[in-house]
C-alpha cells in the first residue's frame, strides 16, 4: 500500500500519539520505519454518556489524544522560530526552506459489550474477569477511531473502523487464570487478539488489525492519498478544521 509512496512520505514528518508496541510494530512494518513516537498524554475521562454511540467516543478519544500532541509540536516549533529570530542566524532562518509537512496520527480503540457497555482497560483483575464474562460466547463490537491531523488542527482524515468479534463460552476457571495473569489489563476489553486470548475468538467479521488496535489499511490508504495529493494540499495547513 505504501512502498512506491515512501520516498514522498519521508519528506513529511509523521508522528504516531502513542506509545502502543502494536500500533508501532503495524505502522513501522508496513515501511514507515522513520516514523517518531511520541505518546499523548491526553486524559482519557471523556463522559461515555455524553455519546451517541462507541465509535463516536473512540473517535472523540482519538481527536484529543491528537490535538494534545499537536499542540506540543507546535508550541516546540513556536519556540525554536522564536529562538532563531532571536539569535544571530535570524537573516538565515529567513531564508530557510519551508518545514516539512507534518502529520499526527491518533487511535483509540475500545470494546463494546453486547449491553452496550464501553470497555476500555480494566481496572484490576476483577475487573478483567467481569469483562471476560460479558463477551463469554458472545458477539461484540470493537470499534477504533483515527484521527490524522496537520499544522493548524487541519484535519486529514477522520474515521471510525468496526469489527465484529465473536468469543467461544469460556469456562469460569479459564476466565480467572487469564485474568490472574495479567497479560491484557492493558488492552481494551481484557483481551489482545493477538495474544493468548486469540483461542478465545471463534469468528472475525471485519478488519481484524483495527481489533489488535489499528486499522492498517485504512490508515495507510489515507497516508497513500496525502502522499499522492498535488503539492499545494501537502501545506502545513490542509484543511482549516471547523
Amino acid at each position: 500500500m505504501l512502498l512506491d509512496v515512501l520516498p514522498r512520505l519521508r519528506a513529511m514528518r509523521l508522528v504516531l500519539a502513542s506509545g502502543s508496541p502494536r500500533r508501532i510494530e503495524m505502522l513501522r512494518g508496513a515501511g514507515l520505519d522513520f516514523l517518531e513516537v511520541i505518546p499523548s498524554c491526553f486524559a482519557e475521562t471523556l463522559e461515555k454518556a455524553a455519546f451517541a454511540s462507541a465509535a463516536a467516543y473512540a473517535l472523540a478519544t482519538a481527536r484529543g489524544k491528537a490535538d494534545e500532541v499537536l499542540a506540543r509540536l507546535e508550541a516546540a516549533e513556536a519556540a525554536e522560530a522564536a529562538s532563531s529570530r532571536a539569535g544571530a542566524e535570524a537573516d538565515a532562518a529567513a531564508l530557510a526552506p519551508p518545514r516539512s509537512p507534518l502529520v499526527v496520527i491518533a487511535c483509540d480503540t475500545v470494546v463494546e459489550a453486547p449491553n452496550g457497555e464501553i470497555l476500555e482497560k480494566p481496572r484490576d483483575r476483577a475487573d478483567a474477569a467481569r469483562m471476560l464474562r460479558m463477551l463469554s460466547g458472545m458477539p461484540h463490537r470493537v470499534h477504533s477511531g483515527v484521527v490524522l491531523l496537520g499544522r493548524g488542527r487541519a484535519v486529514i482524515e477522520s474515521f471510525t473502523q468496526t469489527t465484529m468479534v465473536e468469543f467461544a463460552a469460556l469456562p469460569e476457571s479459564l476466565v480467572l487464570a487469564h485474568s490472574a495473569s495479567d497479560e491484557d489489563l492493558d488492552k481494551a476489553g481484557a483481551y489482545a487478539i493477538q495474544g493468548r486470548a486469540a483461542s478465545f475468538v471463534a469468528r472475525v467479521d471485519g478488519d481484524a488489525s483495527s481489533v489488535i488496535g489499528l486499522p492498517l489499511q485504512r490508515v495507510c490508504a489515507a497516508l497513500r492519498a496525502l502522499a499522492l495529493a498535488p503539492a499545494p494540499s501537502l501545506a502545513p495547513a490542509i484543511a482549516p478544521a471547523l
